[in-house]
């Protein structure tokens, strides 16, 4: 009666308050939730009906899974958006709970659609990241199923975070980790990278597990896609936590090992590195990456070798690359002429391969378009960043602390809006490897082995 009379008057705000004071009440009465459901509409009672499926999901057993699964799926698709965000954080952790059940009942491709739909209520813009983006990514991993919804949002250069993530930092971490997966997985290491970067990178005062697996995974994606440049650029921008340097790469011991022994000119070395610390790769889950970094040495050694020759026989680059014969480095060329990795001819006649320059003269349409679109992104991005700087500008907080609002200081970090102290998935800085805390995620058991990869969530 009292979430009737309230969502008549229009007091969400009161209703929300009265729901969560007798939460607990719903949660001891499992029997009587059935019928206080029945007395409810989705549309014009959403707070209340959003109070009763949380109660039920919360119940140690659930018996009519089936019937809750469809009502829940017609409630988050339907329900009144307006209603919906006086319980943000509420109407979010019926999505966490909700994707929870549907990982355990194994069924993760049911909860796409309606998880992507709730993501519409709680949005206020498509540039805002909310708590329930990490969901849909999980659930996409788990059925391995990247389809063009999904892999849309991964695309999104987010300007803000929605406020009912904001109290939830894990989930926009296991945003950028899962999406740095799923892009990895689809192969657009370019944005992998970012993904895993923007979560290694997020402003800490603790180093997260995390934040650790994005970094293993992040160094081996970026010897795959960027292994032709030199070691030195393998580096993570200024406004990184001094805590992330100082405390992740003694903990990737077994990754620094890798990266040394891809450079060196020892081309068993690699191999050799990749058998010594086979097990800590495997527990990781990076086997799939791993075979890809010995891949990608190749190429990078072939493509080292069009800086400096012009012509060479196939036995000599299979000797400078460490190549089995000469027919394997041909096989390797093709592939990689094919990619339009390196540009080239070969000789079928005196086994010779010709290394030529980059064809693009850009003068063509297409690519007209193209640096029109990367120009008209950049002006958006510098128009951002002057309307971000001027609201912190004359922010009251800012004029406070800084005396004026001319000043000019405290902006460092990544929007500074989210701080990775997660109490579950802490690493200690006096922790040696596998003193961790908790586990990687919502915890689930599911594994994800997608192509050459092999994830565990």
């Amino acid at each position: 009666m009292n979430v009737r009379t309230l969502s008549t008057q229009g007091n969400f705000n009161e209703l929300n308050e009265f729901l969560q004071k007798n939460m607990e009440l719903l949660v001891r009465n499992p029997a009587h939730l059935g019928t206080v459901l029945e007395t409810l509409d989705f549309q014009q009672h959403s707070l209340g009906v959003l109070a009763v499926m949380s109660a039920k999901l919360q119940q140690s057993q659930i018996n009519d899974w089936e019937e809750l699964f469809n009502r829940l799926s017609i409630f988050i698709m339907d329900c009144n958006g307006e209603q919906i965000r006086y319980a943000a954080q509420s109407f979010a952790e019926l999505c966490h709970l909700f994707a929870e059940q549907l990982i355990k009942k194994n069924t993760p491709l049911m909860g796409l659609s309606p998880l992507l739909k709730a993501i519409s209520k709680l949005q206020m813009s498509e540039k805002c990241l909310t708590s329930v983006h990490s969901d849909i990514m999980r659930l996409a991993l788990v059925s391995r199923c990247f389809t063009k919804p999904v892999l849309e949002l991964l695309d999104v250069n987010y300007h803000e975070v929605s406020k009912e993530a904001t109290a939830n930092t894990k989930s926009i971490l296991l945003f950028f980790y899962y999406g740095g997966m799923i892009s990895a997985s689809v192969k657009n290491f370019s944005r992998a990278l970012y993904l895993f970067e923007a979560c290694v990178t997020m402003p800490a005062v603790v180093v997260s597990h995390i934040m650790l697996e994005s970094y293993k995974k992040y160094v081996l994606i970026w010897l795959i896609f960027h292994g032709d440049k030199t070691q030195d650029a393998l580096t993570f921008p200024k406004y990184t936590s001094p805590v992330v340097s100082k405390y992740i790469k003694p903990l990737c011991a077994p990754y620094h090992e890798v990266i040394k022994a891809f450079y060196s000119s020892q081309h068993s070395e690699l191999n050799n590195i990749i058998e010594k610390h086979n097990g800590v790769f495997t527990d990781d889950g990076n086997t799939g990456l791993i075979g890809q970094v010995v891949v990608a040495r190749q190429k990078s050694n072939i493509k080292r070798l069009t800086k400096t020759f012009l012509t060479l026989s196939l036995e000599d680059v299979a000797s400078k690359v460490g190549l089995a014969s000469p027919k394997e480095a041909e096989r390797q060329l093709v592939t990689m002429i094919e990619e339009g990795s390196i540009f080239a001819r070969i000789s079928q006649k005196d086994g010779m391969v010709r290394f030529d320059t980059n064809p693009e003269r850009y003068n063509t349409v297409k690519m007209l378009r193209h640096l029109e679109t990367d120009v008209e992104n950049l002006i958006s991005l510098d128009n951002h960043i002057s309307t971000m700087e001027e609201e912190i500008r004359v922010n009251p907080k800012f004029v406070k602390i800084h005396g004026n609002a001319g000043s000019s200081g405290g902006m460092g970090g990544r929007g500074g809006a989210v701080s990775a102290e997660i109490d579950d998935e802490i690493i200690l800085p006096s922790a040696g490897r596998g003193s961790r805390s908790g586990s990687l995620g919502p915890s689930s058991s599911s594994n994800v082995n997608s192509n050459n990869f092999n994830f565990t969530c």
